[in-house]
């Protein structure tokens, strides 16, 4: 949504709060901004959806009245008073239970189910009438939360980004009060981010060709609200999760075993196996010290490729761990004035801002890469596998190697391969591969039947792969997260819209 499309009424009354902002604190200014928000919420979804309610329980007061009239001439008595006791409860105002028992007169398991398809007609259409509000709404604290940070007021930042978050989790427990309806009926453009902010359960794949399904440890079989996972490290593969309150669990899939640290600040999503604490300090898998980051004040976030890796703050500070001698860092002034939003790295380190924007250095070749190719898009998010992979605001991936060069090298080459001849549009992308509207996952592994088990799979939340070598038939294993139950709708799956980010 774009700042013209705004209702004129909700845009003469941003304009107000941008006149008194130097003026007023922090606080004061979310309440401005969610007031105008409320109030233009109010009058143009709530209370249409209000007096639509109001109308659809008089004809449904009426209709029962009707089929009452009709039972008492028939003389059925257990039938008229199931329907004087609907009558009571509607006027009562007493919430209509969710399913119907088996000795519910016909007549009324009828009306009451022409009652539910209409009401969930109407809770769409408000669903749909206030998401552009909710939106705009979103965009207006995350511009206050750009200045702020721009102005050096962190703390401030940190209000601001704290309230955008409980407006969203708000958001998701209404949903979740009955979260099959609403994923069944929120349409292509938010089913599958309701799904995943629900969760589901882990499942593993792999072993010698064809594969076989890995059995999960009890430890970790035991959740069902992991909502994204990750395969990291090198020489010793490590599966880390996220579950939906933010705890993490951590697999080693060469002997099962299983690790759920209580401090994680951000899981690893790369070649090291490790995770920021949220003291700072850098963790292997089994919770010992890697790297002891504390010097900076407050800590943001970390990247790491193959040959070194870096921590890096809130205002653009950054510390450097396992560099080899040599690769270079950026210099430091390099990330200053910038508000990281995340970063991944080979051998070269890339950044995306809040903004959409990328910023690229080369630890290599010691100098900062243009990307040209990017400079009029709006990624949305990035990752690092055997190349640099980018995911814009309108579905589209492209893939770098170390210098810029987009489609050049194996990496690059085979996630421009895997790409060609579809025109999907894709919501978010993972190590080894990328994800389309639908749920289905589309990959670009250089095994062949590692991509074809990807297919196969049909919708699942997240997914990602180790391959094992080249040289030897070992497919070596593939995790994904499995849809919660009764979450997917029959919907078209080509060049919808992405969706918006867990």
């Amino acid at each position: 949504m774009t700042f013209r499309s705004l209702p004129y009424h909700l845009i003469l009354g941003l304009c107000c709060l941008a006149v008194s902002a130097q003026t007023q604190t922090v606080d004061e200014r979310i309440a401005a901004i969610t007031a105008q928000f409320q109030e233009a919420y109010d009058r143009d979804v709530a209370k249409p959806h209000e007096a639509a309610i109001a109308d659809l329980d008089s004809k449904y007061d009426a209709a029962l009245e009707r089929a009452l009239d009709a039972s008492t001439s028939a003389g059925n008595l257990d039938e008229s008073l199931r329907l004087r006791e609907e009558k009571a409860r509607l006027t009562e105002k007493k919430p209509l239970p969710s399913t119907d028992p088996e000795t519910l007169p016909e007549s009324l398991k009828s009306l009451r189910t022409t009652y539910r398809t209409t009401l969930a007609g109407l809770e769409s259409t408000k669903r749909q009438k206030g998401l552009p509000l909710l939106k705009a709404l979103d965009e207006q604290l995350e511009a206050l939360q750009v200045e702020l940070t721009q102005a050096k007021q962190i703390d401030d930042a940190l209000i601001v980004q704290a309230k955008r978050e409980d407006l969203r989790e708000q958001a998701t427990t209404q949903a979740a009060d009955n979260p099959v309806a609403a994923v069944a009926d929120s349409g292509p453009e938010n089913w599958l981010d309701l799904a995943r902010r629900r969760g589901g359960r882990l499942k593993l794949w792999g072993g010698p060709e064809p594969g076989t399904d890995i059995e999960v440890p009890t430890k970790a079989a035991k959740y069902d609200d992991y909502v994204s996972l990750d395969v990291c490290g090198v020489t010793q593969k490590f599966l880390c999760l996220k579950r939906r309150d933010g705890d993490v669990v951590i697999i080693n899939p060469a002997n099962l075993e299983v690790h759920e640290p209580n401090n994680v600040a951000q899981l690893c999503t790369g070649d090291m196996a490790t995770y920021l604490g949220k003291n700072g300090t850098l963790y292997n898998p089994d919770g010992t010290e890697r790297f002891d980051s504390r010097a900076i004040q407050k800590p943001a976030g970390f990247v790491h490729g193959y040959r070194g890796g870096l921590v890096y703050g809130a205002e653009g500070d950054f510390e450097v761990f396992r560099m080899s001698e040599d690769h270079a860092p950026p210099p430091a002034d390099f990330l200053k004035g910038k508000t990281i939003a995340t970063g991944a790295a080979t051998n070269a380190m890339a950044f995306l801002t809040h903004e959409g924007k990328v910023l690229m250095w080369n630890c290599r070749t010691k100098k900062e890469i243009p990307l040209d190719q990017l400079k009029d898009l709006k990624v949305v998010e990035i990752i690092a596998d055997s190349a640099l992979i980018f995911l814009t605001d309108k579905g589209r991936i492209l893939a770098c190697d170390d210098e810029g060069r987009f489609g050049n090298g194996t990496g690059p080459a085979a996630v421009s391969n895997a790409l060609k001849g579809t025109d999907d549009s894709f919501v978010r992308i993972q190590g080894s591969g990328a994800q389309r509207t639908d749920g289905t996952w589309l990959g670009w592994t250089l095994k062949p039947k590692m991509n074809d088990k990807f297919e196969s799979l049909g919708a699942v939340l997240d997914l990602d792969a180790h391959t094992g070598r080249r040289d030897i038939p070992d497919l070596g294993i593939l995790a994904w997260i499995e849809l919660p139950p009764g979450t997917k709708p029959d919907i078209p799956s080509a060049n919808s819209t992405p969706l918006p980010k867990p």
